[in-house]
């Protein structure tokens, strides 16, 4: 079997959480969701990030804070 590609959203929002939810193909990618409150999303990114998360998600602005906090790309602006 191929390697998956590992995914992570962390953000706030529950309805974005659910869409994603939706759009992976599981044969292929593999997705962490983590709904967190304020301030939770960078110690949850360094975290998915030192387990091996390839690709973070992030959303409004804790991507760039989270680009920031653990020096890996954040993709930006899900909508």
């Amino acid at each position: 079997m191929e390697k998956k590609f590992r995914f992570a959203l962390v953000g706030h929002s529950e309805e974005l959480a659910e869409a994603v939810r939706r759009c992976i193909n599981p044969e292929i990618e593999e997705v962490a969701i983590k709904v967190v409150k304020m301030g939770q999303s960078l110690p949850v990114a360094k975290r998915l990030v030192d387990e091996g998360t390839e690709i973070i998600f992030g959303h409004m602005g804790n991507a760039h804070l989270m680009y920031q906090e653990i020096g890996q790309p954040v993709v930006e602006n899900l909508r």
